[in-house]
């Protein structure tokens, strides 16, 4: 319910500031954007990662989905 989902929330933040990351060569627009979708500091619109071919949307969508099977045990991720 909604307890759980503030529950979920509170840990996303508390990942978010304390991350390990998967991928170290991540730049700095890439953390950021990791970083703010694991926050969730856009709810509860979708996050849109864009741009030209070659940017690192899919590197970036990889380290996001990395930090969340990491950190949660109960989440289930469908790509």
């Amino acid at each position: 319910g909604t307890e759980d989902a503030r529950s979920a929330s509170f840990k996303s933040r508390t990942v978010a500031s304390t991350l390990h990351w998967g991928n170290r060569e991540l730049n700095d627009q890439q953390q950021i954007a990791v970083k703010n979708i694991l926050s969730g500091s856009g709810r509860p619109l979708p996050y849109i990662i864009f741009g030209p071919p070659g940017t690192g949307k899919t590197t970036t969508v990889t380290e996001v989905v990395y930090q969340l099977a990491k950190h949660s045990d109960q989440l289930k991720i469908l790509l």
